[in-house]
């Protein structure tokens, strides 16, 4: 009996599995490879169904802002931008980029994945990424002047309810942090674990 309750529960997942691969065959992407990783030019796709202002990243299959941390919506990046925790969810809950709204602060882990480490100065992210930071007297692709910092929250408690973990793209550094203000870069897609 045990062996006959075994082979019944094997079914249903490799049922799973093949709709799985099937749906990524429709989608042309090969959904059992998530181990995978692209070069930025492959890797991201500005979305034109959001007037070109959000990003897939095709390795995680999450959608980013194209524009981060701009909360004032002037087109720049200045102080007037930065918020506390207590605010930065609902920046994004309110978000309406490209009509759609769906929009939240990324987990710790879903915002490493646009680090690289391999860089050897900042940004910290993918060479050829398509994101571009507004930055008060110019636009520049990436990076912000080194004076400031580029640290945003996540939803991700450490030890409490005031302390976030947070990902700093101008000195790669993933930490627990505590400062008063830090910017927001929301995100689209299934929600990940706390």
């Amino acid at each position: 009996m045990t062996t006959n309750l075994c082979s019944r529960m094997r079914r249903p997942t490799v049922g799973l599995v093949a709709l799985l691969i099937a749906a990524g065959s429709l989608l042309g992407e090969d959904l059992r490879d998530w181990g995978k990783k692209l070069p930025a030019h492959q890797r991201f796709v500005v979305l034109s169904d959001f007037d070109n202002r959000a990003v897939l990243d095709k390795e995680t299959q999450l959608v980013w802002e194209r524009f981060p941390a701009d909360l004032d919506g002037n087109g720049l990046v200045t102080s007037a931008d930065w918020t506390e925790v207590g605010l930065a969810s609902g920046v994004c809950f309110d978000k309406r980029l490209g009509g759609r709204m769906g929009w939240r602060l990324p987990s710790v882990t879903e915002l490493s994945t646009l680090l690289d480490p391999n860089r050897q100065s900042p940004p910290f992210l993918p060479d050829g990424h398509p994101f571009v930071f507004c930055l008060e007297g110019a636009l520049v692709t990436g990076c912000p002047p080194l004076a400031n910092h580029m640290n945003f929250w996540t939803n991700t408690s450490w030890n409490d309810t005031v302390t976030r973990w947070q990902v700093d793209f101008l000195v790669d550094l993933v930490s627990p942090s505590n400062p008063p203000f830090a910017l927001v870069w929301c995100v689209r897609g299934p929600v990940a674990g706390p």
